[in-house]
């Protein structure tokens, strides 16, 4: 389960709230860094259409969710019965996230 900020929200709610067409299902993969590119733009395109919708609609609410998110990760992936990837580039996320703060 993940524990929200205000709710706790089950690994199949979460998976049946699509973000445009770049839903993420369990068996998805990101396969390069043009498909993240892809699905971050239809993420933040969904966010100007439906961002009244989501849970998270500032950025100190959506940073705190994608890091307990982030730690809660082992257990979504076990719940959907998928392994953790072990070969994920964290640094490249967390490099891309900082440069967020600054880039225009």
């Amino acid at each position: 389960m993940y524990q929200g900020l205000h709710h706790v929200v089950s690994p199949t709610v979460l998976l049946q709230n699509q973000v445009g067409k770049g839903s993420l299902t369990p068996d998805s993969e990101v396969r390069s860094r043009d498909e993240l590119v892809s699905f971050v733009r239809e993420l933040h395109q969904d966010f100007l259409r439906n961002g009244h919708e989501w849970e998270n609609q500032n950025l100190g609410s959506f940073l705190e969710a994608l890091a307990a998110w982030m730690q809660d990760s082992p257990g979504w992936y076990q719940n959907v019965g998928k392994e953790l990837p072990d070969g994920g580039d964290w640094t490249f996320l967390a490099r891309a996230l900082q440069a967020a703060t600054v880039y225009e």
